[in-house]
């Protein structure tokens, strides 16, 4: 299946193999959802300070503005700009900065690791939040916690919770339209 320059297309049957195969997490099973209300927390907020950033990475992300972005947060020269990249070092980055604020950075809708690994920069007060459907090493990523979905009667009682203010269907509702809604 040599198509294309270089076999393109026997590498992404290749790439899309894998991804199903480390696949963790169910489209809308509410991870982005769960690691916004994280860092609206007030014991993490307080943690790091309010030095918590929220980037969403994507399939197709522009690594060098994310990682200028991730660069001038960590260092505090936000204000420069996102497009300047000459203070920005290259590659993987270990320091042993410890004595700067603790920083919490959340990568949102993460897709390969070899982008994972380009926007983790190894500092000790520097902790990364990362959010994927996949599953990555961890070498890379040091603790993995899987998101579980709700059994249809949890889905229930949360759904007529957030919208009617009890846990169960009021005799006023749609009750087909509810168990649509929560299916």
């Amino acid at each position: 299946m040599k198509i294309g320059a270089g076999g393109w297309v026997e590498e992404a049957v290749k790439r899309m193999e894998v991804e199903e195969e480390a696949s963790l997490g169910i489209i809308g099973s509410g991870k982005t959802t769960l690691a916004n209300e994280i860092c609206k927390d007030n014991q993490v907020r307080s943690y790091f300070n309010e030095r918590i950033l929220f980037l969403t990475v994507s399939q197709s992300p522009d690594i060098q503005q994310l990682r200028a972005r991730i660069w001038g947060f960590l260092t505090g020269n936000e204000a420069m700009g996102y497009t300047n990249n000459l203070f920005i070092p290259h590659g993987k980055l270990q320091c042993e900065w410890g004595s700067g604020p603790q920083t919490l950075v959340v990568l949102d809708d993460v897709w390969s690791l070899p982008i994972l690994e380009q926007l983790i920069f190894r500092i000790p007060t520097y902790k990364t939040l990362v959010v994927s459907r996949f599953r990555f090493s961890t070498t890379v990523v040091h603790e993995v916690y899987k998101v579980e979905l709700l059994s249809e009667d949890e889905s229930l009682s949360l759904f007529c919770h957030s919208a009617f203010g009890q846990t169960s269907i009021p005799p006023t509702a749609n009750e087909s339209l509810v168990k649509q809604v929560i299916n």
